[in-house]
């Protein structure tokens, strides 16, 4: 899960898309 974040702050933590990634993460983590 670090390196997804690692990610998707490279991605740009304040850009919509970095925000729909950590939602998507956070569903990722929720099921598993």
């Amino acid at each position: 899960m670090g390196i997804a974040f690692y990610l998707v702050w490279q991605e740009g933590f304040a850009s919509d898309r970095a925000v729909l990634y950590l939602h998507f993460i956070r569903l990722l983590v929720n099921v598993f």
